[in-house]
């Protein structure tokens, strides 16, 4: 519930900084735009009253009002023609020069100059100077105030339209927190049960898809189980037949030159592979929390007998094979060491054309090394016992024990570690 409310509104509140620093930056330039246009507007409109209204008479300039009106460019004030570098030429375009103190960088003075031009009248120069001292008819500073109420009412803006999103965000966020909370507490107890009703018809429809969907997946996985555990009962009468006669059969067929010994032998290896196939999809069938009974399991006697039902897959292959066992019991299902250390040598003895083969069992490590990698243990194989690597880590990760794999160029490594039998018994 958290990460979603942290995640929408970060990135909400990020996104409405941004857009809310962006909004009030763009109003406050705006709005001082059209501040100075509307002051210099107002300056110019109030020069040009004063070049018409000014009666020079026989005098080259007057003064009043702080405008200087002169129908001479050399009759201006000195300052101002010092400021401006010639007399303009276009007529009413109000000319400006800021003048800022060295010491602290605030404007010291606003020069301004217009040309006024009449049909019925000879062009005049309006000439006003502003100083520091006049600066009080706009505040303090000409330029702070207004530039201040900009700024103050640009991010006022932005405010407000935030919290409205924001209450806006929060009023979804939380349907959308109610209907993760409801899909995470979804379980096979529950799942057939209505989904909850929402004030928004898009997140009714969401939770009815979701859950929809959930039940298909489970539906399709207990026909799946329910497959695997009807078909792995069922093949067991059969096989059971099948080993009695292959038994009996072995029996009858002493004589090992026979050729028919040779059938039988084969019949005996399919039946045991079948046998294990079996029990493989019994295992992944079975529940993640299904209790077994530890039996002391010999784990060097079990590597060698697994390693001598499992030759018959390296016959006739150019093969080192070096097996190397110490003594160690370990309480672990007996039938679960089996399947995970027969799939380990079936995947080395199959995958191995040529090469090494190196199994090697330490106490309560099972090393299984082969050095040929012509193909990746775990692809499927003759026999179609392709579950290999997947079953060992499944039964693996089931039982807590420690299962890792690395490859080579030229060969393939898997390490199984069972816990220690001290660990089990402190």
């Amino acid at each position: 519930m958290m990460k979603i409310r942290s995640s929408l509104n970060a990135y909400f509140l990020a996104s409405m900084l941004v857009f809310g620093v962006g909004i009030a930056l763009v109003f406050t330039t705006l709005a001082y735009k059209f501040y100075e246009q509307g002051r210099d507007s107002r300056t110019a409109k109030f020069m040009v009253q004063a070049a018409r209204m000014a009666d020079l008479g026989d005098q080259s300039a007057v003064s009043g009002m702080g405008f200087t009106v002169a129908e001479d460019w050399d009759e201006l004030p000195l300052e101002i023609r010092m400021r401006f570098a010639a007399p303009p030429t276009e007529a009413f375009v109000l000319n400006k020069d800021l003048v800022r103190s060295t010491e602290d960088g605030r404007p010291k003075a606003i020069h301004f100059l217009l040309l006024v031009t009449d049909r019925d009248a000879p062009p005049r120069f309006v000439a006003k100077t502003v100083t520091r001292s006049d600066f009080r008819h706009w505040g303090e500073e000409p330029t702070l105030r207004p530039f201040g109420w900009a700024v103050l009412i640009g991010f006022s803006i932005a405010a407000v339209c935030s919290l409205l999103l924001l209450i806006t965000l929060r009023t979804i966020v939380r349907p959308l927190e109610t209907l993760r909370t409801w899909t995470t507490s979804l379980s096979a107890e529950n799942l057939h049960e209505s989904p909850p009703t929402f004030q928004y018809r898009e997140f009714t429809d969401l939770a009815e898809v979701v859950g929809s969907s959930l039940k298909s997946v489970r539906d399709g996985l207990d026909k799946e189980q329910e497959f695997l555990r009807y078909a792995s009962h069922e093949l067991r009468s059969p096989l059971a037949t099948m080993r009695g006669n292959v038994d009996l059969l072995a029996k009858l067929e002493t004589d090992p030159q026979r050729p028919q010994q040779a059938i039988v032998q084969r019949m005996d290896r399919a039946v045991t592979t079948m046998t294990q196939l079996i029990q493989t999809l019994l295992w992944l069938q079975r529940d993640e929390h299904d209790r077994f009974e530890n039996d002391d399991v010999a784990l060097d006697e079990l590597v060698r007998e697994v390693v001598d039902e499992m030759s018959y897959l390296v016959r006739g292959k150019d093969i080192d094979l070096q097996v190397s066992t110490t003594p160690y019991m370990l309480p672990a299902p007996r039938s679960a060491c089996r399947i995970v250390i027969s799939n380990l040598v079936r995947n080395a003895y199959q995958h191995t054309t040529g090469g090494t083969i190196v199994i090697a069992q330490v106490d309560a490590t099972l090393v299984v090394e082969n050095e040929n990698g012509e193909s990746t243990p775990g692809e499927s194989n003759e026999l179609g016992f392709g579950l290999g690597i997947r079953l060992i880590e499944k039964v693996s990760t089931q039982f807590g024990w420690q299962f890792s794999t690395s490859k080579a160029s030229n060969g393939f490594t898997a390490r199984l570690e069972f816990p220690d039998s001290n660990e089990l018994e402190s």
